[in-house]
């Protein structure tokens, strides 16, 4: 079998719901040889998480109580969930649905390591997880480009993504989006022109004299409209 089970269990006091589990917060992790440096991988899991049981309702949503779980990769291969190296998807507190998580990073050696984080701070009962469809794989990629601005300041932007890697086990279909991003100075935060989005060319309206800088992040959606995998930002 390929299942893993934990169990973090309490001394049940019988009758209170509310000290009848336990905190626990699980990190699952495996090294991955053979990547190639300098490249960027994409790793992705999915969980379903239940606060106080599988019943409706729980009880979870009136205590805002929520069981935090994200995916992470560490390019140089450690084996430390606290360590600086280790890139980790925004937490998904979302109960009772099957969630897709991933993350990105540039491999620098050939073993990478991934990592599965569940968080409980709890000791409200009933709190499990159950994880499945874990792929480490090369992330997919985009090209920006953006055309020299006319005489009124429009700038033609253009994009392609594509899947370096072709996902067999289960074979997957992707679909691709995009997140757009501009600043107007090497130090200016970055604000987003688009966000999710499917289509593959944007008219800028800039200022004349500003000097403009853009990147582009590339995702891919598996046919359920489900985001799967993420890759990184292209270089401005």
């Amino acid at each position: 079998s390929d299942a893993i089970v934990i169990f973090s269990e309490h001394i049940e006091d019988c009758c209170d719901q509310n000290q009848d589990g336990w905190p626990f917060t699980i990190d699952l992790y495996q090294r991955v040889s053979g990547v190639v440096s300098g490249a960027a991988y994409s790793f992705a899991a999915s969980a379903v998480t239940f606060c106080g049981g599988t019943g409706d309702p729980t009880g979870c949503a009136t205590r805002g109580y929520t069981m935090g779980k994200s995916v992470g990769v560490d390019p140089t291969g450690g084996a430390s969930p606290t360590s600086p190296n280790v890139a980790w998807s925004a937490e998904n507190g979302v109960n009772a649905a099957w969630q897709d998580m991933t993350v990105a990073a540039r491999a620098m050696s050939s073993t990478m390591s991934v990592f599965i984080q569940v968080r409980w701070p709890y000791t409200f009962h009933g709190a499990h997880v159950y994880l499945d469809d874990a792929y480490l794989t090369l992330a997919p990629s985009v090209t920006l480009r953006a055309n020299a601005p006319t005489s009124t300041g429009l700038i033609t932007l253009t994009w392609n993504g594509w899947m370096p890697q072709e996902m067999r086990d289960p074979p997957f279909e992707f679909d691709f989006g995009f997140d757009i991003q501009v600043r107007n100075s090497p130090s200016a935060a970055w604000t987003n022109l688009l966000t999710r989005t499917q289509s593959n060319s944007l008219t800028f309206v800039g200022n004349l004299g500003n000097s403009y800088q853009f990147r582009a992040l590339p995702y891919a959606f598996d046919s359920n409209g489900n985001r799967r995998f993420v890759g990184l930002y292209t270089d401005p």
